[in-house]
């Protein structure tokens, strides 16, 4: 009986574990390098993702680690099969030297976020005379 029991619950948690669903996300970038732009440039680049799993995704939230990284992301869900895209603007004013800058990405996939990465170089802009 005790063995009964103990396959009856296995079954329960495993039925559990597989109900819950979530989207299977693929980023056909994670990292984008801007090359090298002068300061005060401001520059505009896109993180495709594309949802592949059965379940919608969902960004709930975007963040950066500086005001000079701003996200724009899709506030609707994203169905199986859509593409969609987080656009990342970078203002490069007194961001001097080799910038790398993190984006997290909240939404409801397994891990909870997925943090993307924008990096390149900003050369000082020469002085006027």
């Amino acid at each position: 009986m005790k063995s009964a029991w103990i396959i009856f619950w296995m079954l329960v948690f495993s039925s559990a574990v597989f109900a819950q669903q979530h989207p299977i996300v693929k980023w056909e970038n994670e990292v984008v390098d801007f090359g090298e732009i002068t300061e005060g440039e401001e520059i505009e680049v896109a993180f495709a993702v594309v949802n592949e799993g059965g379940e919608p995704l969902i960004i709930s939230k975007v963040m950066s680690t500086c005001g000079c990284t701003i996200p724009e992301w899709p506030h609707d869900p994203i169905y199986s099969g859509e593409k969609s895209k987080i656009v990342v603007k970078f203002n490069s004013t007194g961001k001097v030297g080799r910038q790398n800058k993190l984006i997290r990405v909240v939404c409801n996939v397994v891990e909870g976020y997925k943090v993307l990465r924008l990096s390149g170089q900003v050369v000082p802009k020469e002085m006027e005379n």
